[in-house]
């Protein structure tokens, strides 16, 4: 029994006839019937009587009918419901971003929502190692990551957005701030800040990286570093603040001073979708993100 041969019990306790029933159904008088026979024979009960000119519900079929019917209503109602459902997940992106690449995708959502006014897109921060596994296991999911290349990653499509690199940021009187460019390597002496380093690991991994790389190993401060605290922190504690320079630029007060470093190499910002995505709407943010995309 299922809820299709309940479907024809229904239509026929709503008509006169098999032929009415079936005609409703769009089906042939001989399936209907089958389908009629095939309830009955699994409920082991007669539900009607046939007669020369029609039918009549048995006392079994009268019972019946008002289970059949609730249950071929709720059917259709979470078949809707269903229905409704996929079309918001067609039209519905979810993206999940390392936390602190905020600064990297704010603009890249608000424009993405004026040209795609019918795509409800949804934002969630994650820890890093969780982006990858979200975005492979969902098809209508997008992620931001960082890397410090450009390569393939296996089971994702991957577009580079944003190529950013280290700088760092000290207050207006600290010794280094007349300076407009520095080597890694002078930041040997300095008590370094990086950004978030409790929740992003991807920047503190990055600037010992590049320390190494310079020959030494950094001091590095156990304040947690907020974009909304770097003010207060570098001026009353002298440290060094060392950020991306895009989110310098957007971040920086009058009284900081944002200082290049000169061989500090680029990392990369980028989106991420499933290899087997199924959603237009993805490929469209995908697309959309793509064309954001600055190297320079």
């Amino acid at each position: 029994m299922n809820v299709f041969h309940m479907t024809c019990f229904a239509m026929l306790a709503k008509t006169s006839t098999f032929y009415e029933a079936a005609e409703k159904l769009y089906l042939s008088q001989s399936s209907f019937s089958y389908n009629i026979h095939t309830l009955e024979r699994e409920l082991g009960v007669s539900l009607i009587t046939r007669e020369a000119r029609g039918f009549s519900l048995t006392e079994a079929g009268r019972t019946f009918m008002e289970y059949a019917e609730r249950i071929v209503r709720e059917y259709e109602r979470m078949t809707e419901m269903l229905a409704e459902y996929k079309k918001s997940v067609e039209n519905r992106v979810c993206v999940y971003a390392e936390a602190f690449s905020g600064y990297c995708y704010n603009d890249i959502l608000i424009d993405f929502k004026q040209a795609e006014p019918n795509i409800q897109t949804e934002i969630a921060e994650v820890n890093a190692d969780q982006v990858l596994s979200i975005v492979k296991s969902s098809h209508n999911a997008v992620g931001i990551i960082f890397t410090v290349d450009i390569k393939a990653i296996d089971g994702v499509k991957c577009q580079p957005m944003l190529r950013d690199r280290l700088v760092a940021l000290v207050s207006k009187n600290h010794p280094l701030a007349h300076r407009g460019s520095i080597s890694m390597r002078e930041l040997e002496n300095e008590t370094l800040q990086c950004v978030g380093m409790r929740r992003s690991t991807f920047f503190i991994n990055y600037m010992v990286q590049q320390c190494r790389k310079a020959g030494f190993e950094p001091e590095i401060s156990p304040f947690s570093l907020w974009y909304s605290t770097i003010t207060e922190l570098l001026r009353n504690l002298e440290l060094t603040a060392v950020i991306s320079q895009k989110a310098a630029g957007i971040f920086c007060r009058p009284d900081l001073r944002i200082i290049e470093i000169s061989d500090a190499e680029p990392f990369y910002v980028n989106a991420v979708i499933s290899e087997g995505h199924t959603y237009e709407a993805t490929q469209r943010f995908f697309n959309f993100a793509a064309s954001y995309c600055s190297m320079e």
